[in-house]
């Protein structure tokens, strides 16, 4: 008699078990959700870029914007 109840014991405890890990698979598995946040990510690594790329283009655009004015009021003829 104390054999079997020991089984029984025994096997619920297994079945806790697995009955998490069926869980924790189930869990794993579950990929609702993920796709919003790998875009929400690469529009966060975007717009990083974007901010980066454009504040250095900014700068070389304003440059070469000074440089062109430049040579333009210089090659203009003096007014009288």
């Amino acid at each position: 008699m104390q054999v079997m109840q020991l089984v029984i014991c025994g096997d619920f405890a297994f079945s806790g078990l697995r009955d998490g890990v069926h869980r924790f698979v189930k869990i794993a598995k579950d990929r609702s959700g993920t796709a919003l946040i790998e875009y929400a990510f690469l529009a966060g690594v975007i717009a990083v870029a974007s901010a980066v790329g454009f504040d250095l283009m900014g700068t070389s655009v304003g440059t070469l914007y000074n440089m062109i004015s430049t040579t333009f009021v210089a090659s203009m003829p003096p007014t009288p």
